[in-house]
């Protein structure tokens, strides 16, 4: 298999334009895997808390640990499965790749910052919480981002969703079940609409 150049990805949006077609993103591998170990976090975290797993409390961050390597290491590997694709120069699909991982380095420095100021200056562990609402916040900018860049209308709905979710969990702060409403959250606004996405990508380039 050949890496696509420049001049076949410009090549390929050109017959997607004319076609009256907007190239595919190619960003549905990521928000299955994100999506899933996220969600994996989330109900794990609540069964900690709501003591259902006979785990300590203090070994919740061991989970988020454990999902962040685990996505690294995924996020590498899915990248070289993107090598024979077609799409990647184009302009929606330069922007996911640069605006995902700035909204997973933010998030991660939320925890980072919020776990410093919880273990250093003994604040309460409620504040984890808040980064629940942020990343919902944050989810619906690069979705929205995404709707326009892509032409997906139908995405709009998952802005909503993920602006309507980063209220009610700001909300529901300090309860356990806000891990549950943002597990389900994360199945409907990256799981469900990853797999739809990995149905609409172009065949590999051969």
């Amino acid at each position: 298999m050949n890496k696509p150049s420049l001049a076949e990805d410009i090549a390929f949006a050109r017959a997607m334009a004319e076609e009256g077609a907007t190239a595919p993103s190619l960003s549905g591998r990521f928000a299955v895997m994100w999506g899933t170990l996220a969600t994996l976090a989330l109900v794990t975290h609540w069964a900690i808390v709501r003591q259902i797993l006979p785990i300590e409390p203090a070994m919740i961050g061991l989970v988020w640990l454990t999902m962040m390597i685990l996505g690294t290491i995924g996020t590498l590997v899915l990248k070289l499965s993107l090598r024979d694709k077609p799409g990647l120069s184009t302009a929606g699909n330069k922007a996911e790749a640069a605006g995902w991982p700035i909204v997973n380095l933010a998030i991660f420095g939320i925890v980072i910052a919020i776990a410093i100021s919880v273990i250093v200056r003994g604040q309460p562990t409620v504040l984890f919480d808040m980064i629940i609402p942020i990343a919902f916040a944050l989810y619906a900018v690069m979705i929205a981002l995404s709707a326009k860049l892509f032409g997906t209308q139908a995405a709009h709905w998952r802005v909503m969703l993920a602006l309507v979710l980063s209220v009610i969990t700001a909300a529901l702060l300090g309860m356990p079940e806000i891990y549950l409403l943002a597990a389900a959250g994360n199945i409907a606004i990256q799981i469900i609409p990853g797999f739809a996405s990995l149905r609409a990508e172009p065949k590999a380039i051969v």
